[in-house]
């Protein structure tokens, strides 16, 4: 994640894998950076997201707690745990809000102020994933990811899940709201001008089940959602995860082709706009 040409982050390696690390570029090259509990056992990084001035966010798990870990440099310092975040399971996700908050996505859906948690609502659904957040504010949150369902034979894809929080409470996009039902989406992400959502406009992108030939989007004008195509190579296509490009109206998504098999997968990194 980056925040200009010498603040740029990442995490590398996790709990019992290994110790995971803080990285940080300068403009030269990568150096590590060292922070609270980077030696202590099950300690995890598993996502970095970072603020205008160029500090980082990274999701993560310490002492047993899912938390937020926040370092400008020179310093880290960990967030409280999620209060009643039992899973052992790390969050997969953090984002920033255009005012700073943090937003954790994990099992659960939670909001840090910088003086405390505030846990939001579950999205309602039979065994719904939520997958990634763009906070717009407090009260303008959407959500993406995927829902099974009840039931269903072996293979069964998931139903689209496009959600937005008003403050209290989650409401679904479908019908005629949905360029497409079936499949999920994996990421969302603000498009515009400035690095923040000022205009209010966002790209979502994942995996259309009945039409995985080309990378399927969804944008947001900010009154109605509309379906887009990428490009057309004879593949099938997942995407991952999706940016916008600061200043433009267009983003770089990331994914891969096929989902038969780890020996016919390739990645794809594709420019949208």
């Amino acid at each position: 994640a980056g925040a200009g040409a010498e603040a740029v982050w990442a995490v590398a390696g996790a709990g019992a894998a290994g110790v995971a690390r803080l990285l940080r570029w300068d403009g030269a090259g990568w150096q590590r950076v060292p922070y609270p509990g980077e030696e202590t056992p099950g300690t995890e990084l598993t996502w970095a997201e970072t603020a205008d001035d160029g500090s980082v966010w990274v999701a993560g798990r310490f002492e047993d707690g899912t938390r937020l870990l926040h370092h400008d440099g020179e310093a880290g310092r960990w967030t409280p745990p999620v209060p009643g975040e039992s899973t052992a399971e790390a969050p997969g996700r953090v984002r920033l809000s255009p005012s700073g908050e943090a937003h954790l996505v994990g099992r659960g859906l939670a909001r840090w102020d910088g003086q405390g948690w505030t846990v939001l609502p579950a999205v309602p659904g039979i065994r719904l994933v939520v997958t990634d957040l763009l906070p717009f504010a407090p009260d303008d949150v959407w959500a993406v990811g995927g829902a099974f369902g009840v039931g269903g034979p072996p293979g069964k894809p998931p139903g689209v899940v496009l959600a937005r929080f008003d403050g209290s409470a989650w409401s679904h996009v479908s019908g005629d709201g949905l360029p497409f039902s079936v499949g999920a989406l994996q990421t969302v992400c603000a498009v515009g001008t400035g690095r923040g959502p000022g205009t209010g406009a966002a790209l979502a992108a994942g995996w259309d089940f009945w039409d995985d030939s080309t990378a399927p989007y969804l944008r947001w004008d900010g009154a109605a959602w509309s379906g887009e195509r990428g490009e057309a190579n004879g593949e099938d296509v997942t995407v991952r995860d999706v940016c916008g490009v600061p200043g433009t109206g267009g983003a770089w998504s990331v994914g891969h082709t096929r989902n038969t098999g780890p020996e016919q997968t390739r990645f794809r990194i594709e420019r949208y706009g």
